[in-house]
C-alpha cells in the first residue's frame, strides 16, 4: 500500500518521515527534560560527555527547545535553564564537583517549595509533615 493509502485512500495518513520526525521530537524532548536533574548532569560530567565537542554541539542544537512552540511541550522548565547554563564551559566543568551538584539540588528543592509547583500553603504542609515524621522517628529511638 503506498503512503497515504492506510486510511482507504481518502485521507492522507502519516508518512514514514512524519513518524520518524515525531519519534525524534519525543526522544529529544525526553533528553532535554533529563537536563533538569542535577544528578544526571553530574553523571554526564563525570563520564566526560560534557568534554566531547560533538556532545557540546548537540547541546547547542537543542536550544531550539527554548522557542515557545517547543517550550510549551516541556514539563520541567528548569531543564531549559540548565540547557542554557550547559553552553558555558565553566558550568560544565563545575558539574564534576559533587558539592556543587548538592548545592544545585538544594536550590531546586527550595525553589520548588517556595515558587515552583506548589503554593505557600502546600509548602507549609509539606514542611509540617516532614517535621512530624522526623519527630516521631526521633521519639521512637
Amino acid at each position: 500500500m503506498p503512503p497515504g493509502d492506510e486510511n482507504g485512500g481518502d485521507a492522507p495518513g502519516p508518512s514514514p518521515s512524519d513518524d520518524e520526525d515525531r519519534l525524534r521530537l519525543e526522544a529529544e524532548l525526553e533528553f532535554v527534560q533529563l537536563l533538569a536533574n542535577p544528578l544526571y548532569l553530574n553523571h554526564l560530567a563525570q563520564n566526560k560527555y560534557l568534554e566531547d565537542p560533538a556532545f557540546v554541539h548537540y547541546l547547542a542544537y537543542l536550544r531550539y527547545w527554548r522557542e515557545p512552540a517547543y517550550a510549551r511541550l516541556v514539563i520541567f522548565p528548569q531543564c531549559l535553564f540548565f540547557l542554557e547554563l550547559l553552553q558555558e564551559k565553566r558550568f560544565r566543568d563545575m558539574l564534576v564537583d559533587n558539592a556543587f551538584v548538592d548545592w544545585l539540588l538544594n536550590q531546586q528543592y527550595h525553589y520548588w517549595l517556595s515558587r515552583g509547583c506548589c503554593d505557600q500553603h502546600a509548602a507549609a504542609a509539606i514542611n509540617s509533615d516532614a517535621r512530624e515524621a522526623t519527630g516521631s522517628l526521633e521519639a521512637g529511638k
